[in-house]
């Protein structure tokens, strides 16, 4: 127990709870028996298993293969060729070219008398020679080259300082070109702890299940007694749910006798010689408290909304029901409804299941056709491979290894500061701060921003030599006797550098974009998501051949 799989294989005897979210994603825990498989580096986080390994080479284990698909989608991305490189590349050329051009024009001009120079400019060819020079001086190669680096280099000190890390200029470039946003469910788009977030209490009578009424109050105080002695990770969220319902503290829990604790199936003990039990249907069933047609019902309906379902037990009758499931960042929904006004199309994917994943994304604002769910690794970055194949450009959020492959895979791999090593290593940037992803709006925009200001630098570069070379060549002198002496023409290219530089620094005065983010109480919140639509049992295993060029699914 609390011991991490070594190796893949299946269990011989023993019941577990093994936690899988590292590979899958799943929030939830699940429960292994005899003959189940186990996956290497998953943990086992309740009661004691023997295994035996089904993986005789290591390099074949579910997590080998994982490492070799960050490592094959790592040198498949291609390079982004650099725009100013290649301007500057031409221009130089072609400003040499324009500066042996002045050089004969003039002295073809002043051989053939068509244009007089007084006698204080000297000799004629020194007067062409000096055009020719002027023409060298003034035009600015720097200006360009130094459009796009300036530019980065102040946005990627900017991102630092609002906990965005950018491991390259290339990344933050890229994100300014995103068509599509990927988000990997658990621990993303959710808080990847689990709560309570609906209860249903119902009996004979108003609250009154049998011999002596029993309050509301009373019921869940008796539930977090319980609780409060089992070791199960889901229990610290009954225990929470119920001490606040009860209005109650740990240290007035009442006293448990015969507390009894089943892997897989629940608990149960004696609370003031009232007898409770708390566990799932065949927890029940084993009890002998047979479950009637109202309890069934809310099961039913949790099961479909991906919730787990925990019925509470008492005097061998099911008095309440409790649904249990991953809750949504309180700013997911804002920053879907951010993304899609950008002009962006959102995807989730998680191997988690599909009402489970249909119920997050309803609350989050993503459509249904573009959920996809009980995705292993491979999928993840096959759904990466296929947007980019019908011409989006892609980001992939995610925290997890498994979500590694596609963050590599990705235009733009993005890793929350709570991510695994691994997936923070085939990020390209890394959000520094946990608990909110309105830094990732920050990234977006900030993208954008840049872009948009190495667009301005490139702008004010090319204009500046279309205009001030063919004054530095003497193009104003047969009509206004105006010459741009080769000094001058220094000081004005020295100006064009400085004033890039000066235009890249404005990104200094960047404010963040902020949402209006949902603000919840934990009761508050529990209603609301109560009230959200019943997803229903839907089907999303989706090809991904399906999807068309719209990113939505055929």
């Amino acid at each position: 127990r609390g011991a991490t799989i070594p190796v893949d294989g299946k269990v011989l005897a023993g019941d577990g709870s093994i936690n899988q979210s590292m590979i899958t994603g799943e929030a939830l825990p699940v429960n292994k028996h005899p003959g189940d498989t186990l996956i290497g580096g998953t943990s086992n986080i309740e009661s004691n298993i023997y295994m035996e390994s089904t993986c005789a080479n290591p390099t074949n284990t579910v997590l080998s293969k994982i490492v070799q698909l960050v490592q094959d989608a790592q040198s498949n991305k291609p390079p982004i060729q650099a725009v100013a490189d290649t301007i500057a590349s031409i221009f130089v050329p072609i400003v040499v070219a324009a500066s042996v051009m002045t050089l004969f024009v003039w002295v073809l001009l002043l051989k053939t008398e068509v244009v007089d120079i007084p006698e204080d400019k000297g000799d004629w060819f020194l007067f062409a020679l000096m055009r020719a020079v002027s023409v060298l001086v003034i035009s600015c190669p720097c200006s360009l080259g130094l459009a796009t680096p300036t530019a980065i280099m102040v946005s990627t000190g900017v991102g630092a300082s609002l906990g965005i890390l950018y491991k390259s200029g290339m990344a933050l470039e890229m994100v300014g070109k995103v068509t599509a946003v990927v988000f990997d469910k658990t621990g993303t788009l959710t808080q990847a702890n689990p709560r309570v977030v609906r209860a249903e209490v119902f009996g004979s009578g108003d609250g009154n299940p049998g011999e002596g009424e029993i309050t509301s109050g009373l019921l869940w105080r008796m539930v977090a007694s319980v609780e409060n002695l089992s070791e199960h990770h889901l229990g610290k969220a009954i225990l929470n749910f119920a001490l606040e319902k009860a209005n109650e503290s740990i240290e007035n829990l009442a006293a448990v006798r015969d507390f009894e604790a089943k892997t897989g199936y629940g608990i149960k003990g004696v609370v003031n010689r009232i007898d409770v039990a708390v566990g799932n249907e065949r927890w029940m069933k084993l009890q002998g408290i047979e479950i009637p047609s109202t309890a069934s019902k809310f099961c039913s309906e949790f099961c479909e909304n991906g919730f787990l379902t925990v019925l509470v037990g008492i005097r061998k009758e099911v008095v309440a029901v409790i649904g249990i499931s991953d809750v949504p960042q309180r700013d997911a929904h804002a920053l879907v409804e951010w993304i899609k006004s950008k002009g962006m199309r959102t995807h989730m994917i998680t191997g988690d299941t599909s009402a489970s994943a249909h119920y997050t994304a309803s609350q989050v604002g993503i459509e249904s056709e573009c959920v996809h769910a009980e995705a292993l690794p491979h999928d993840k970055i096959q759904l990466v491979q296929r947007l980019q194949e019908i011409g989006h450009k892609v980001l992939f959020i995610g925290d997890g290894i498994n979500d590694a492959p596609a963050l590599a895979q990705a235009n733009v791999g993005v890793c929350v500061s709570r991510g695994t090593d691994i997936a923070m290593e085939s990020a390209d940037i890394v959000l520094v701060k946990s608990g909110s992803l309105s830094d990732l709006v920050t990234v977006i925009d900030l993208s954008q921003k840049t872009i948009d200001r190495i667009k301005i630098n490139f702008a004010w570069a090319l204009l500046y030599n279309v205009i001030s070379i063919p004054i530095a060549a003497g193009i104003l002198y047969p009509a206004f006797h105006f010459l741009l002496p080769p000094v001058v023409a220094a000081f004005a290219m020295g100006c064009s550098s400085t004033s890039v530089v000066i235009s890249s620094l404005l990104l200094k005065r960047y404010k963040k974009v902020e949402l209006n983010e949902h603000r919840f109480s934990a009761e508050t919140e529990m209603q609301y998501l109560s009230t959200q639509p019943s997803i229903g049992q839907v089907d999303t295993k989706i090809d991904i051949d399906d999807i068309d060029a719209s990113g939505f699914v055929r």
